[in-house]
């Protein structure tokens, strides 16, 4: 019966064409409303940062990155630096992925896969964060998706501009992260199977190999430039991996699935989400496309594999998982079919709300208020205090003093405190002040400095922001003592000395 669906006829009426428009424009404005909403998080700075570099100092600076996305919003900046302009270009780019997730998905399946495909790509919880980010992941899942379009028109047809387009996706897909050689070594692969299985002539599996070849030749310089730094950086351990590889195994799929949220709370949502969909995903790797299938196998063990690989890295897989999903939707009856999706959505709906209210996130600082932090100090200083961020000074981009500098509109100086902070440095820092504004974050021991300013002099005014419960033994005592297992991102205090 399936096998009937699957090839169906692919005409598409006007009508089809106006549902793929609605699907198309409810994940755009789920990309674009209020993109300005948060503060920048430091992967974000740090893409700012470099932007406006000159660009011999720019190229510099990315050795061990890839220059693609940073070399682009050098010039973007150029016309606008405000949060939201500068998240625009993701945007766009997540809003672009959806229409070629649709030209790409048709070409393996029927119409209602497809259609389903896209609808779950468009309110994907993992791919709506990072097209609303300043970050080069929507444009690399972009990339990959018109890679993968490409090479499979051209292995049907073998026409220039197909193969062309793959020579010119496939080598920016490169340029832009280098995750992405995990996807072209998968589509390598497929092509050395599907020549061993026949399905093209010797002539053609030349010229496929000629195509490759051109690829390697184009991003040959930067791979040379850069290789070495990139292995040494793949070797940290991500927060990812650092669960260990049978956790990070379960959590590649359940970020797909249910994005960024890991409130304990939450769990009893988004672990059915996640078995619901991994149930679907299995179904449809029966009789599946082996381009499909080489494209999401390969780069899958390579990102469990790789230590500093984490979800975002890999983000062009919710591509074909999403397709191996829709497929095994259709597998189902009806009842069972509704059934599956009432476990499905409330999960995403979940970690959508989650994110658009900001909270419940792996990496909370991607959402931290800096500018309610900025705000919260310009509405009370006086003259003659000062500001302590605590920050790594060892670290150039990103550093949280330079995420306050750019939302903090007053007049008081601002001073680094470094994380591994000693009274001793505080009384240096803060002499000639009576009172100092400190912005600690939640690893800097808050109750060993509370004690400080307390026996050193008195509190004025504390608030704390972004609100977490981040650790999974709050579900072993319940709600009632959820805080036990949860703080402030940040604490900012008022501190007369």
């Amino acid at each position: 019966m399936y096998k009937l669906q699957d090839n169906l006829s692919r005409r598409y009426t006007p009508k089809d064409y106006f549902l793929l428009a609605g699907v198309i424009l409810s994940g755009g404005l789920l990309r674009l409303i209020s993109l300005g909403k948060y503060s920048f998080w430091p992967d974000e700075l740090a893409s700012f940062q470099r932007a406006h570099l000159p660009l011999p100092a720019l190229i510099r600076e990315l050795k061990g990155n890839q220059p693609l996305y940073e070399t682009f919003m050098h010039f973007w900046v150029k016309l606008g630096s405000s949060d939201a302009f500068f998240r625009l270009p993701s945007a766009l780019f997540g809003i672009i992925a959806l229409y070629f997730l649709f030209l790409l998905s048709r070409e393996f399946f029927s119409k209602k896969v497809s259609y389903t495909a896209v609808i779950f790509f468009a309110f994907s919880p993992l791919h709506i964060l990072f097209s609303r980010i300043g970050r080069v992941y929507s444009l690399l899942t972009l990339l990959v998706i018109l890679s993968l379009y490409f090479l499979y028109k051209w292995s049907k047809e073998n026409k220039f501009s197909y193969g062309a387009g793959f020579i010119l996706f496939t080598t920016l897909s490169l340029y832009a992260h280098f995750s992405a050689y995990l996807i072209f070594l998968a589509e390598f692969l497929w092509v050395i199977y599907s020549g061993i299985k026949g399905k093209f002539s010797a002539k053609d599996w030349l010229k496929n190999l000629w195509l490759f070849l051109a690829v390697f030749l184009l991003v040959f310089p930067w791979l040379y430039y850069s290789a070495r730094a990139v292995v040494r950086f793949s070797s940290a351990p991500y927060y990812s991996s650092q669960a260990g590889k049978l956790m990070k195994l379960f959590f590649l799929p359940y970020s797909f699935l249910a994005g960024l949220n890991l409130n304990p709370f939450h769990l009893y949502v988004t672990i059915p989400l996640t078995i619901a969909g991994l149930y679907l995903f299995l179904l449809g790797l029966k009789n599946p496309k082996t381009l499909v299938l080489f494209s999401f196998f390969l780069p899958f063990l390579g990102a469990w594999k790789i230590p500093a690989v984490s979800p975002k890295h890999v983000i062009y897989l919710l591509a074909p998982f999403y397709l191996f999903i829709a497929r095994g939707i259709y597998r189902q009856g009806l009842k069972l079919r509704i059934f599956i999706l009432a476990l499905l959505l409330p999960g995403i709906i979940l970690s959508l709300c989650n994110y658009f209210q900001g909270k419940d996130f792996v990496d909370a600082s991607m959402v931290t208020p800096w500018e309610k932090i900025a705000e919260t100090i310009q509405n009370q200083e006086k003259k003659g205090e000062i500001i302590l961020i605590e920050s790594d000074i060892k670290f150039p981009y990103g550093m949280r003093v330079d995420l306050f500098r750019r939302y903090y509109k007053g007049k008081l100086p601002v001073k680094v405190l470094d994380y591994s902070w000693s009274p001793r440095q505080i009384q240096e820092i803060s002499r000639g002040f009576e009172k100092v504004w400190i912005l600690l974050y939640d690893e800097s021991n808050p109750a060993k400095f509370r004690e400080f300013m307390e026996k050193s002099g008195s509190i004025l005014y504390f608030k704390g922001f972004q609100w977490e419960t981040h650790t999974l033994k709050g579900l072993k005592e319940g709600w009632s003592n959820r805080n036990k297992y949860a703080s402030f991102l940040y604490e900012l205090y008022l501190w007369k000395r």
